[in-house]
């Protein structure tokens, strides 16, 4: 496990020229028809369990334009330096995995204005939710997306090895470093290799009107949702309609939609259940009243995605719990805690392909609870493994109560493309 230290964030913007997203680039003929035979057939999921033995040998899908999925091959998987308050087990099984794959971020600056009672920006253990997103471009090279936040040190991220990595390959090139103008966590993008779902919490929050000097100086301003659907589709280098906006889950607070929906390859994606017997333990009026809600849109959505001409994978999960807010600053509130097979953590290296899978211990709500959980825990670690990931199971009870689970608090940098050969 290394320590990744960030300096401060001019010196490394020094380093390459950010730029706003440009228009796409002309594609030979020949390279466009090939893609457009990729969009036109899916093609079977048989690389899902397939070993990568380097960037010369992964799925064509992984070649398409647009962003490059969570199944690809790594070349690094992140945690921050503080997660270990929430999961210490997660980093310490990281780096039992995979060694130097495994680093530790230590993104620390001081919190923002407005949380100056605080004594760091608790915010920065989410780590997922401001990491760049890799975008494979129609030249056929990799770049760094950033994007916006109302939080300026989660605007500010940049990763200093990563950006390294990039002032090597494109030696005397101006590396691809650009800044998407639209607000955005990255919990709430995910991708198949041709689509690329969010939820209509995208479309709300840049419909927003805000005047924060950073989010100004980096060419935010309200959109409609028609605009806000072509900045991203020309960001992240796909058709707006391979765009796929779905519901947020009723009473869940992130609005994201790693919650619900885990691609395992550019075929098959995993949506949750809430199945009678889950249902039936919701007792209380207002748990059994949401669970219904939610099972709805599970529903609808699994729905959509078989429109899609997706292979729908169905994980049961119990049905969402009223707790008691953990945040000290909602000491008095109760939060929906969604215990989701869907943020699951998919780790490929050139050995194998894992599967970090949340581990819950719910004997303090009932045993009952507890056993269904564990049923469920033992169907979610079967089905990986039908497709080709190892499960491997990590304790998220804590994870959860803050309303996050394991793809929450990492990041992942991919290891296909040039970027494969720099990166140490």
């Amino acid at each position: 496990m290394r320590h990744v230290t960030l300096g401060v964030v001019a010196a490394v913007l020094a380093l390459v020229a950010c730029r706003p997203f440009e228009a796409h680039p002309v594609v030979p003929d020949a390279r466009r028809a090939s893609l457009a035979a990729l969009d036109a057939v899916h093609g079977p999921a048989g690389h899902a369990g397939a070993a990568f033995d380097g960037p010369a040998d992964h799925p064509a899908e992984l070649d398409r334009p647009g962003p490059v999925p969570d199944y690809a091959p790594l070349a690094h998987v992140y945690t921050h330096a503080r997660v270990d308050s929430l999961s210490a087990a997660l980093p310490e099984l990281l780096t039992a995995l995979v060694g130097d794959v495994h680093a530790v971020e230590d993104y620390d600056p001081p919190p923002p204005p407005d949380e100056e009672d605080e004594e760091s920006d608790r915010s920065l253990v989410w780590l997922r939710d401001y990491q760049p997103i890799y975008v494979r471009t129609h030249d056929g090279r990799l770049k760094v997306l950033r994007y916006l936040s109302e939080n300026p040190n989660r605007a500010a991220y940049l990763p200093v090895e990563t950006t390294r990595a990039l002032v090597e390959q494109h030696v005397g090139v101006r590396p691809i470093v650009e800044t998407l103008p639209l607000l955005h966590e990255n919990g709430n993008l995910v991708a198949t290799g041709r689509y690329i779902f969010v939820t209509e919490r995208l479309l709300e929050d840049n419909a927003e009107p805000l005047d924060a000097p950073h989010l100004l100086d980096a060419g935010y301003r309200p959109r409609d949702p028609d605009e806000v659907l072509a900045v991203l589709a020309q960001a992240m280098e796909r058709p707006v309609e391979d765009i796929v906006v779905l519901p947020r889950l009723p009473g869940e607070l992130t609005g994201h939609v790693d919650l619900f929906l885990l691609p395992l390859d550019e075929q098959t994606v995993i949506v949750p259940i809430l199945r009678p017997e889950a249902l039936g333990m919701a007792t209380a009026g207002s748990e059994a009243d949401l669970a219904h809600s939610v099972q709805q849109v599970f529903d609808s959505i699994a729905k959509r995605m078989t429109d899609l001409g997706l292979t729908v994978v169905r994980l049961p999960m119990v049905a969402p719990l009223y707790l008691p807010a953990e945040y000290e600053d909602d000491a008095d509130g109760w939060d929906y805690v969604f215990y989701s097979p869907a943020n699951s953590l998919l780790v490929r290296t050139a050995e194998r392909a894992r599967v970090l899978v949340p581990e819950v211990d719910l004997t303090d709500h009932s045993i009952a609870l507890a056993a269904l959980q564990r049923s469920y825990e033992l169907e979610w670690g079967a089905a990986f493994a039908a497709h080709g990931w190892t499960p491997v199971p990590v304790d998220a009870t804590r994870l959860g109560r803050y309303l996050g689970l394991l793809r929450c608090v990492s990041a992942s940098a991919p290891a296909i493309g040039p970027l494969a050969h720099h990166i140490p």
